[in-house]
């Protein structure tokens, strides 16, 4: 079962970047055109975390994580995946330069902690 759980994070941190470029272009053309750098890094931030939601949550609920270290197996996959299809250093730098890159790795993080915490059985003192 862990080498399961081990291998649906990799996979799903490998596909992760393609769907997120759909989601995230898909989320920030509901917004109406920022008027300034704040309001344009503010719908980064809600793009990034909504994102995560919408992809990272039903892998949560689907697979059901028991320990937090499968969050940084699909974090790593990810940069893994953008490492070696980014074809330019300036492009891999702007990427992780972008409030919506950290937000979304971030958020799945605290969302495979989150589940695999609600998991573990608690000891009475």
């Amino acid at each position: 079962m862990r080498v399961k759980l081990i291998l649906a994070f990799l996979v799903a941190g490998l596909v992760a970047p393609f769907l997120w470029t759909v989601v995230e272009s898909q989320l920030i053309a509901w917004f109406p055109l920022p008027t300034s750098k704040l309001m344009w890094r503010g719908m980064q931030v809600l793009v990034g975390f909504v994102s995560a939601l919408v992809l990272v949550g039903p892998l949560v609920l689907i697979a059901r994580p028991n320990m937090p270290s499968y969050g940084f197996i699909f974090v790593a996959a990810f940069f893994s995946f953008e490492l070696f299809a980014v074809e330019r250093a300036e492009d891999l730098a702007s990427l992780f330069q972008l409030p919506d890159t950290w937000v979304f790795l971030v958020t799945s993080v605290a969302l495979i902690w989150w589940a695999s915490s609600r998991r573990v059985p608690r000891r009475a003192a």
